[in-house]
């Protein structure tokens, strides 16, 4: 029985996140997704930078990659968030025959 349960959890998972229309839009959106990439990669690269031995205090003083590498993650995700906010680009119809 514990297999069926899991199987309508995971079916009910599934129709929420159709009927979600920000998992939809990361489907659909290429620029989102690799703003969000980008966002996550320099952020676990800024991470594995101040675990790196210096106190954190130091290392965000004094690191410039670690500042730029930061930065980089900020300016993806903000990007990726007015991407969401703005929804998607209206789609331009075409018409046929018509001069």
């Amino acid at each position: 029985m514990a297999s069926k349960d899991r199987l309508g959890k995971a079916s009910a998972a599934a129709r929420a996140a159709q009927s979600n229309r920000f998992v939809q839009r990361l489907i659909e959106d290429e620029d989102l997704r690799s703003n969000l990439l980008s966002a996550y990669g320099s952020a676990r690269s800024a991470y594995g930078r101040m675990t790196n031995g210096k106190p954190p205090g130091k290392a965000l003083m004094e690191d410039r990659k670690l500042q730029a590498e930061l930065r980089s993650a900020v300016e993806s995700l903000r990007e990726a968030s007015g991407s969401l906010r703005d929804g998607p680009a209206p789609r331009r119809r075409r018409r046929r025959g018509r001069t």
